[in-house]
């Protein structure tokens, strides 16, 4: 299993480190949530892996943060990682969980947020990684927030995932590529209504008030939509 066998890299030279993976996620995963309180909510995150979400948000104020992975020896890891990397009292904010995104072990409305950032993607079957969705939107409160990052089927990056799930060299094995409107249209068919729109290329759109030519400025808008991460900052409905 290819998240078994990244545990051991992740332990000793993983993402954390690496300046332009982690610039690339604050511009995509993190800037969906930048606008929430998340003091005093129970957050959960499908998919945590290398516990780079963790080791950010822990100094949020959160008042519960649940980090889920389907690999076991993947927690173990991440649990050496956070013991190592974080405060004793902001390690204890973190709680880690073996379980399967398709069957998460939570009650309806349980987290005020859940966020799965590059993670559903690598679920195989499609009728599974649907019902993951659908299991995300269960155990959100009514009114509660559900952000997801995917990679994206329009991105220039769109051949090299190709060839490595071609080759085999894929890290994570598996990965469904999405559309914007697909993954928006999944989020919708889930009960999730997408209010934000998000990628790490989104920050082009800032620039049309300073460029006179219209033309010009609706073609700025429209380049988020080809970075190679995209996701959507939704509402349960």
């Amino acid at each position: 299993m290819a998240y078994e066998r990244y545990a051991d890299r992740a332990r000793k030279d993983g993402y954390r480190g690496v300046w332009s993976y982690v610039a690339t996620k604050a511009l995509s995963d993190w800037a969906l949530v930048a606008d929430l309180d998340l003091r005093g909510k129970r957050v959960l995150n499908v998919g945590c892996c290398e516990p780079i979400d963790e080791l950010f948000f822990a100094r949020q104020g959160v008042r519960r943060w649940v980090a889920l992975d389907l690999s076991h020896r993947m927690m173990v890891t991440a649990r050496d990682i956070l013991t190592a990397e974080l405060s004793e009292v902001l390690a204890r904010r973190i709680s880690l969980c073996v379980a399967d995104a398709g069957h998460l072990p939570f009650a309806d409305g349980t987290f005020d947020l859940v966020v799965s950032f590059s993670a559903l993607e690598h679920i195989p079957d499609p009728a599974v990684r649907k019902t993951a969705f659908a299991e995300i939107a269960r155990i959100t409160r009514p009114e509660g927030h559900v952000a997801v990052t995917v990679p994206n089927r329009y991105s220039l990056f769109f051949f090299c995932h190709r060839r490595n799930m071609r080759q085999g060299t894929a890290e994570y094995g598996y990965s469904c590529l999405y559309s914007p409107r697909e993954l928006r249209l999944t989020l919708l068919e889930a009960g999730l209504r997408p209010i934000r729109f998000q990628s790490e290329m989104s920050g082009v759109a800032d620039l049309p008030s300073y460029i006179p030519s219209g033309r010009v400025r609706q073609l700025l808008r429209s380049v988020g939509y080809f970075g190679e991460r995209i996701g959507y900052l939704a509402k349960r409905c």
